[in-house]
This record gives structure tokens, C-alpha cells and sequence, in this order.
């Protein structure tokens, strides 16, 4: 059988598709239409009848009878004819395409196009009538008979079968060349609709967001609760320090431990995080500590004793080390590379929501127990239903060698049309370059031991203990406190919901500027600028002490809490997110538990020290050492720490190695010239 006969007994059996109007609408996609007849005996025949069949005394009652028949006869005539519309679909789908719809029977392209030309451009027009025609490219085509009138149920059962005969001559190979084809129609249609004539996805097609960011909000919703249980003594010391209250009264000393237990628990939190990260996954990890956080905040709230609510608040802070890792490195690792920036600032504004519905909470009048269980309940149910669903990181299931799990995890978290092949390749040569994919603990301390981690290592654990002295955990802890004594004629409370708002409001910025002006210049900026806001308020409060007249100075306080706390918190932010940028994959589970039990400890100290720093030094003093700290910071950051924006985990980590490399290279040829 020649093309020429070829391409009419195809084109005659598609011609039944488009033989009427009704035919035409369906073709374009339009839906099931209906004649006036059919609208009349479906649509209103069945209500009319119902509302008259039942006694229905109220005209109300008759309306809604009427209204619900409407809605169910259009929905019965929906469903009835739902096998149809896969029929017009299928078919549509099949004439649009100029291929047979199924992989194993391969058809033929209405017009041949070299595999380069990727556009749908429209067949040429005939030469002579009913022959082929001939274009500029030498690709030949037939021209399509014009569309008949309505054809009969027996015409349309004798098109069947010949359409039927069509599907069972085009199967070989030969034949499709034989009429301009390169290759199976589904290969070469799929390749097209993606961009590619390999059928493989586009390259170009970016990565999904959605899932991305439901997988990072789960993750960060674990932080809310970390923020509620370092920001709870911030609204509910005055309660508790009350010497008039008929509950739990803290002295100073107690009160100290109050605010500071939670990070010597924070440690322990830590160090069993970082096995667990290791062998379970973070997603698994935040699974544990969801309910242990919920649990000891309802042993929190009824704690008949002084000592059971310090073991409370320790434990809780044990909670609080196992999250505090875990869901860091699972952000970091689940973010793509061009949006990692602004997901992993969801930790933080998420930490930042978490001090401040705190702060809101313990300002309602509530007393602190019941303040422990609204924060219990709001802060560990809902990421604990979450992350139930999602899987685990890729790269964690990568150093665990389950490679096809790790590539499950990628798409979903990518979407399906993005080409993951290359991503999960980066994954496993980085990972592979220096390690075997199932690594212990002590296979991750050895690693650390190379100089182009440890000095990572070094770097990101000093950086994470000298934070804590810029002034953050303190203010947070004590907040009411600090600003009953300043004198500002505002309401404690109110200020401390103010300060919690604006807390919120630095993460927001950082989220929208840290892939536009990068890790490292939001650091340096929020240093100085911290540092300044520092000296102000220390300056104030040495002229309070000195008896100074500040009557017309009570806004300056306040005021510079305002500019301050969303400049640190983004200074947070973007030091939390270096952390999770900078350390190799294959360590990152132990390398971030020593960092984080660092990172706890310089809370401890600083809350901790802050009541008996204030007695010996006065507040000016201690805001004074903030900010020199806040400067010191910012010089090992501009010395020490390149910019990541736009870099993969995996190119960071050959910047290092290559440039631990260079640094060898010199030394050698310094020492082979002396």
C-alpha cells in the first residue's frame, strides 16, 4: 500500500471526529453540548415533577426542592456521560497529535519534520486536488477531504472497522519511513511537547516550588516551638517573680537557671541529635521531637514544685537540640539551589513567629501554665502531621546508598517534568569523592580531621558561640524586664509584642534579600549596624545611672529596640544559613551537632551571666561587650568566609578543597625556596 492511499483511508477515518458541528465544539475542547430538548427533559421536566409529587406547603420549601433536583439531574447528567467524554478526549488528543495514541503501535505524522524542527508548523497547501503537495523542504502531504454531513450509526460502525484496519497496518517500522516518519509517534510526540525529540524532559524546565516549600514549611513550623520555649521566661518571669502569687515563686538564682537550663538541655538535645540525623534522617528526628516537646510542655504547665520545672525546661531544651539540627540540614539539603536561600530563611522567621506568639500569649492575662500548654499544643501537633507525609532528604538517603529512594525524594520534591539525573549525579560524585555511602559516626569524626573540614569546622563553631553574644538570647530572655527598667512609659507587654512583630519582620527582609545581595554582605551590614544600635542603648542606660535627665529621652529606648531586633535577627538568619551551606554533606550530621552544642552553649552563658552581669557591670557594660562582639564578628566573616550565593552544596565544597589545595601548593614552594 502506497502513502498516497495510505494517508486517505487515514484521513477518512478521522473524518467522522468532525462531521457535524456538535463534532466541531468537542474537537476544540469544548464540553457535552445539549439541544433545547434535552436541556427541557433534564433540566426542568424532573424538578417541576418533584415539587408537584411532594405535599410541600411553604414556597421556600418548593424553591430549595426545585434547586436540588436542578443541581442533581445536572450532576447525574455529568456523571452519565463521563465515559464519553474520555472517548472525545482520547480522540482529540489523538487528532491533535497526528499519532495513534498508544506506545506500541506507532502512527504516522500528518506532515514529516526533520527531528530538528521542533516547531507544529501547519501542513503545506495541495498542489492538485486529492494529490500530494509539495513544499520548500521536500516533505510531501495530502489534503485533508473536506468534512462531510451527518453520517449515519451504520456509516459510523463501517468507519470503525476501517479505522481499526489503519491501527493494525501501522505498526512496522518501514512503513512509518516509508511516509516521512523517524521513529515511534509517542517517543517523538512526548519529546516535542517537553522541548526534546529524545523524549526525555525538558532541560529547561525549572524546579516545582510547591512541594519545595511544603516540605521547608514543615520543617520550619518545628522551629516555632523552639521560639516559644526560649521566648516563655521573656512573659512569664513577671509572674513567676511575683511575691505576692499563691503559685511557684523564683528567687534570683532561679530565676536565672530558668531562662538558661533549656540550653544546657539544647546540648544534650544535640549530641543525640546528631546520631540520630545519622542514622535515622532528619525527617525521622523531627518525628521524635514533636511529641517529646508536647510532652514535657504539659509536664511543664503541671509542675506542683520549683526543681520539676527546671527538669521540665532542661528537657524541654533536649527537644528543643534534636530539632534544631535536624531541621536546618533538611531545609538546606531539600532547597534547590536558586531558591535556597529565602527557603532556609523560613527556619529562622519561623523561630521568630515562635517568640513572638509567646509574647502574645503571655500578654492575654493567662498564667504561665496555661501560657506551657497553648504553646504545647499550637507548636507540635501541626509539623508532626506534616512531616508524616513527606520523604526523607535526598542526600541523606544518598549516604545511606538507597539511591532510588533518593531519586523518588528528588522528583517529588522537583516536579516531575524536571530532569533530576543530573542533580542526583552531583549528590552522589560529592559524596562518593571522600566517602563510602554508608558512613558511621566515626568514619565522620576521621573526616573532620581533614584540613579542608576541620577549618570549616573551626570557622562555623565560632561563629555560632560568638553570635549568642550579640545581644539576641538576651533581650529575647529577659525582655519585659530590660524594658520595665529602662523607663519607657510604654506597657511592658505591648512593648514585648512589638518587639516580637518587628523580630518577624527582619527574617521577611532576609528572606527577600539574601539571593539578591548574598550571605556575606547581609552579615557584615547587620554586624555594624547591630554594633551601633548596641552602643546607643548602652549609652542610655550609663546616663540613667548617672542620675541624668531622660525625661524627653523615653522614646530612645524603644526605638532603638525596634531598629535592633531586625538587624540581629537577620544576622541570625544569615549565619544559620552558612552554617548549612559551608559543612560537607558527608559530615553534616556530626559536624552540626558539635556546632549547634557550641551554639547552646554561648546561650547558656549569656543568659545565664545576664542578671549577674547587670549587678557587676551595669546594663551599659553588657550592652557595650554585645557590641564590640557584634565587630568581631563581622571582621572573621570578611576575612574568613566566601560568598555562596548561587553556588551549589557541591561547588562550595570544591571552592574549599581547592582552596585548601592552592594553600598547599604555596606552602610547598615557599618551603622548597628557603
Amino acid at each position: 500500500m502506497g502513502s498516497q492511499s495510505l494517508w486517505q483511508l487515514r484521513l477518512e477515518s478521522k473524518s467522522e471526529y468532525f462531521s457535524t458541528p456538535r463534532d466541531e465544539v468537542r474537537r476544540r475542547g469544548g464540553g457535552r453540548v445539549l439541544g433545547p430538548r434535552s436541556l427541557f427533559w433534564k433540566l426542568v421536566v424532573p424538578p417541576l415533577v418533584i415539587s408537584e409529587c411532594v405535599d410541600l406547603v411553604d414556597l421556600g420549601e418548593k424553591w430549595f426542592c426545585i434547586s436540588l433536583s436542578l443541581y442533581l439531574s445536572s450532576w447525574l447528567s455529568k456523571r452519565r456521560h463521563a465515559s464519553f467524554e474520555d472517548i472525545r478526549r482520547s480522540r482529540n488528543r489523538c487528532c491533535r497529535r497526528h499519532d495513534l495514541d498508544r506506545p506500541d503501535q506507532p502512527g504516522i505524522r500528518r506532515h514529516p519534520r526533520r527531528r530538528s524542527d521542533r516547531s507544529r508548523a501547519p501542513p503545506p497547501p495541495p498542489v492538485g486536488e486529492g494529490g500530494p503537495a509539495e513544499d520548500k523542504t521536500g516533505s510531501t502531504d495530502a489534503k485533508r477531504p473536506p468534512p462531510s454531513g451527518r453520517i449515519s450509526p451504520s456509516d459510523l460502525k463501517a468507519k470503525g472497522k476501517q479505522f481499526d484496519l489503519v491501527k493494525e497496518l501501522i505498526t512496522g517500522e518501514d512503513l512509518v519511513k516509508a511516509v516521512g516518519g523517524s521513529g515511534p509517534a509517542w517517543k517523538a510526540d512526548e519529546g516535542q511537547r517537553n522541548g526534546d525529540d529524545t523524549g526525555q524532559p525538558a532541560p529547561d524546565a525549572g524546579p516545582a516550588l510547591g512541594t519545595q516549600a511544603l516540605g521547608v514549611v514543615m520543617a520550619s513550623l518545628t522551629h516555632l516551638a523552639i521560639g516559644t520555649i526560649v521566648g516563655l521566661p521573656g512573659v512569664t518571669l513577671p509572674q513567676l517573680t511575683d511575691p505576692n502569687t499563691e503559685d511557684i515563686f523564683l528567687d534570683t538564682a532561679q530565676v536565672a537557671l530558668f531562662g538558661s537550663l533549656v540550653h544546657i538541655g539544647a546540648i544534650v538535645g544535640s549530641l543525640v541529635g546528631g546520631a540520630l540525623n545519622l542514622r535515622l534522617g532528619q525527617r525521622v528526628t523531627l518525628l521524635i521531637a514533636m511529641p517529646l516537646s508536647l510532652a514535657l510542655w504539659l509536664a511543664l504547665a503541671f509542675s506542683p514544685a520549683v526543681w520539676m520545672v527546671q527538669v521540665a525546661r532542661t528537657l524541654l531544651g533536649v527537644a528543643q537540640g534534636l530539632a534544631g539540627a535536624a531541621a536546618n540540614n533538611y531545609v538546606v539539603e531539600v532547597a534547590h539551589t536558586s531558591v535556597r536561600g529565602r527557603f532556609a530563611g523560613f527556619v529562622d522567621t519561623a523561630r521568630q513567629l515562635g517568640f513572638l506568639f509567646a509574647y502574645v500569649v503571655g500578654s492575654t492575662g493567662l498564667s504561665w501554665r496555661h501560657v506551657s500548654l497553648v504553646c504545647g499544643f499550637v507548636t507540635a501537633i501541626p509539623p508532626f502531621i506534616g512531616l508524616l507525609f513527606l520523604p526523607n532528604s535526598p542526600r541523606w538517603l544518598v549516604t545511606r546508598g538507597r539511591l532510588e529512594e533518593a531519586h523518588k525524594a528528588l522528583k517529588f520534591y522537583r516536579g516531575p517534568r524536571y530532569d533530576v539525573s543530573s542533580e542526583l549525579s552531583a549528590i552522589t560524585e560529592q559524596i562518593d569523592r571522600t566517602s563510602s555511602s554508608t558512613m558511621g559516626t566515626k568514619d565522620q569524626l576521621r573526616l573532620l580531621r581533614e584540613p579542608s573540614v576541620s577549618r570549616r569546622l573551626v570557622l562555623l563553631t565560632f561563629l555560632m558561640f560568638i553570635l549568642q553574644f550579640t545581644g539576641n538570647i538576651t533581650i529575647a530572655t529577659y525582655v519585659v524586664t530590660i524594658l520595665k527598667s529602662s523607663n519607657t512609659g510604654v506597657d511592658a507587654y505591648t512593648s514585648a509584642m512589638l518587639v516580637g512583630g518587628i523580630r518577624v519582620v527582619g527574617t521577611v527582609a532576609f528572606l527577600l534579600l539574601v539571593d539578591r545581595v548574598g550571605r556575606k554582605a547581609i552579615v557584615l551590614a547587620t554586624c555594624v549596624a547591630c554594633s551601633v544600635c548596641l552602643t546607643v542603648f548602652g549609652v542610655y542606660f550609663y546616663l540613667q545611672n548617672q542620675s541624668a535627665d531622660l525625661s524627653h529621652l523615653t522614646w530612645l529606648p524603644l526605638t532603638v529596640l525596634l531598629l535592633y531586633m531586625p538587624l540581629v535577627c537577620a544576622l541570625e538568619a544569615a549565619t544559620c544559613l552558612l552554617r548549612g551551606e559551608l559543612l560537607p554533606t558527608n559530615v553534616r550530621a556530626v559536624g552540626a551537632a558539635l556546632m549547634y552544642i557550641f551554639f547552646f552553649l554561648g546561650m547558656f552563658a549569656t543568659a545565664h551571666s545576664f542578671p549577674a552581669s547587670v549587678s557587676t557591670i551595669g546594663e551599659h557594660g553588657v550592652f557595650w561587650l554585645y557590641a564590640g562582639s557584634c565587630l568581631l564578628m563581622a571582621a572573621v566573616v570578611g576575612l574568613s568566609v566566601p560568598e555562596t550565593r548561587g553556588l551549589s552544596l557541591e561547588q562550595i565544597d570544591d571552592f574549599f578543597r581547592a582552596q585548601r589545595k592552592r594553600t598547599d601548593a604555596s606552602q610547598i614552594e615557599k618551603d622548597s625556596k628557603s
